[in-house]
């Protein structure tokens, strides 16, 4: 058997030398975590760390367990106007609920109110989103 690297010959020469080398190594690291899991144990008893920190961890589940159903039923809202093609629009329902208006300032007032929700109109052959209400305006 011929080794690939000087690491390797390190280990073959060690297995065979010293049969009972990674059988102690082992043994010793375990007995070294064992004795480390142990103290550990020991003073997070003493100083009530253990306590607090499963506590902790239990009141976060919970409140994770009622505030993540809730991002599992949120919906989006788009807006459009007219210029938008029907079939673009057909599209966009299949991501979430779309909103028609008939002109573009009622978009645009639509998406200044206070909750999120896009518009989306087309105009000089490009679509353009309007996310706040702020955006460079056209007219």
């Amino acid at each position: 058997m011929e080794p690939d690297n000087l690491f390797s010959f390190s280990v073959l020469a060690i297995k065979y030398l010293y049969p009972g080398f990674f059988l102690r190594i082992q043994g010793d690291m375990f007995r070294r975590i064992g004795n480390l899991l142990a103290k550990d144990l020991l003073y997070s008893r003493r100083e009530s760390i253990l306590v607090y920190s499963i506590t902790g961890m239990l009141l976060l589940a919970v409140g994770m367990l009622f505030f993540l159903p809730s991002l599992e039923q949120m919906d989006i809202l788009f807006v459009v106007d007219d210029s938008v093609p029907p079939e673009v629009a057909r599209q966009l329902e299949a991501y979430g609920q779309v909103e028609y208006y008939a002109n573009l300032h009622r978009l645009r007032e639509r998406v200044l109110e206070f909750d999120d929700v896009p518009g989306i109109y087309y105009a000089g052959g490009e679509y353009v989103v309007l996310l706040e209400g702020n955006e460079e305006w056209p007219y």
